[in-house]
C-alpha cells in the first residue's frame, strides 16, 4: 500500500536517452463478510442481514454493500445464489456470492409419535451348538530319527569331564 514512483530509461542505437518517471498508487481492495444460509420455507429473508464490508482505508463499508444479483425464493425448496458488490473511495471493486438453501417444513406427524407401537414376540428355544469334530492329523515323516547323536556326544564330554577330573586329584 502506498505510492511508489517508477522511472524508466530507455535508449536507443544513437544513444539517445529518454526518461519517464511514473507514480503507481497501490490501494487495497474492500472485503465483504456474508455467509452461506440456510432458512425454511416461506420465512422471510433478508439479502442483507448478518453481512458487512470493510476496507483499510475506508473502514466500514456496510452501508455501501448491494445486492447484485439473487434468485432467492423463500417459497420453494431449492439451493439459490446472493451476488453483493461493494467500491471503495479508490474506485476498488469486489463482488461476493454465497449459497442459500431454502428446506422444505419437516410435516409435525413426522415429528410426533401420535399412538404407541405394540411389540409382541413368541419365546424361543435356545439353539444348542453341536460339537464339530474335526479330521485326525498325522505328522509326516522327515527321515529324523531322534536325537540320538546329540544325548552320545552329551554323554561322552560327560564322561571325558569325569576323566579329567579322577586325573587331577591323583
Amino acid at each position: 500500500m502506498g505510492d511508489y514512483v517508477l522511472n524508466y530509461t530507455v535508449e536507443d542505437r544513437q544513444n539517445n536517452q529518454a526518461t519517464f518517471e511514473r507514480t503507481v498508487i497501490v490501494t487495497n481492495a474492500p472485503t465483504i463478510e456474508a455467509k452461506d444460509q440456510t432458512i425454511q420455507q416461506g420465512a422471510n429473508f433478508n439479502s442483507l442481514e448478518n453481512v458487512t464490508a470493510s476496507d483499510k482505508e475506508d473502514g466500514d463499508l456496510t452501508k455501501q454493500v448491494i445486492v447484485k444479483q439473487s434468485d432467492v425464493n423463500p417459497q420453494a425448496p431449492g439451493i439459490y445464489h446472493v451476488t453483493y458488490a461493494v467500491k471503495n473511495a479508490d474506485g476498488n471493486y469486489v463482488e461476493k456470492t454465497i449459497q442459500v438453501t431454502v428446506q422444505a417444513p419437516v410435516p409435525k406427524e413426522e415429528l410426533f409419535i401420535t399412538e404407541t407401537p405394540t411389540v409382541t414376540a413368541e419365546p424361543v428355544a435356545p439353539e444348542v451348538p453341536q460339537p464339530v469334530k474335526a479330521p485326525a492329523q498325522t505328522l509326516p515323516k522327515t527321515g529324523d530319527q531322534g536325537d540320538w547323536p546329540q544325548d552320545l556326544a552329551g554323554m561322552l564330554f560327560v564322561l571325558a569331564g569325569l576323566e579329567i577330573l579322577s586325573m587331577r586329584k591323583k
